[in-house]
């Protein structure tokens, strides 16, 4: 008992709480668990998930999340310039910024 009413404690350790099952240890009721993207760079972030659902997306280089277009290519006048998407990850005392830079390779064609 874990007060003087008979109460007993339940799986996240509340006094007369109706949590069950908790078997990821992540301190959210199994029955209660949010499934989504928990990555907060993704471009479909889940900011309410407590369950990783592994949904996470990338911008693609034409800019849709999830897409598959890893470069974008533009055919000139006999040049072909192609873009690529480069990830740059920095943590500095707690703060992580992600920044996604361009990078254009050409060749004569």
């Amino acid at each position: 008992d874990c007060d003087c009413n008979g109460n007993q404690l339940d799986v996240l350790g509340v006094c007369g709480g109706t949590c069950q099952s908790d078997e990821n240890n992540n301190g959210t009721c199994d029955d209660s668990e949010i499934y989504g993207c928990m990555d907060s760079f993704a471009c479909n972030y889940n900011y309410n998930a407590s369950l990783d659902d592994g949904s996470c997306a990338e911008l693609d280089a034409l800019g849709v999340c999830g897409g598959r277009d890893s470069t974008r290519t533009v055919i000139g006048i006999g040049v072909r310039i192609v873009f690529h998407k480069v990830k740059i990850s920095t943590s500095q005392q707690n703060v992580r910024s992600k920044t996604t830079y361009t990078m254009a390779s050409h060749a004569r064609v």
